[in-house]
């Protein structure tokens, strides 16, 4: 298996929530650290729980490498690792309606 060079992505996306919602047991997605390999996702919140920040580092050839030849007997190994990446990379995260105080809802006590 024979890539022409290594490669890096970093992104960093940054998503406001809509008014009325918060997220429900946000998790970061997994992180994966093998020899040659970097994959580390991040999820934050803002502290006023308004905007959802998600970054990306993903090193494949870390360490400087040129071109990188795998025997093709790892290519089971490359096809996990790339899959468990995939994996990570559809991670979801799901809003819930927050909850509407008596005050907000207009409801008075009497």
């Amino acid at each position: 298996v024979y890539f022409h060079f290594s490669w890096s992505e970093r992104d960093h996306v940054e998503v406001t929530l809509p008014e009325g919602y918060a997220l429900d047991n946000p998790e970061s997605p997994a992180p994966i650290n093998a020899g040659l390999t970097k994959y580390e996702p991040r999820a934050m919140i803002t502290k006023d729980g308004r905007t959802l920040i998600y970054e990306r580092n993903f090193i494949f050839g870390q360490g400087g490498a040129g071109t990188l030849l795998f025997p093709t007997t790892t290519y089971p190994n490359l096809k996990a690792y790339f899959d468990q990446v995939h994996k990570e990379d559809n991670h979801t995260i799901i809003l819930k309606q927050a909850a509407v105080t008596a005050a907000a809802s207009g409801s008075k006590s009497n």
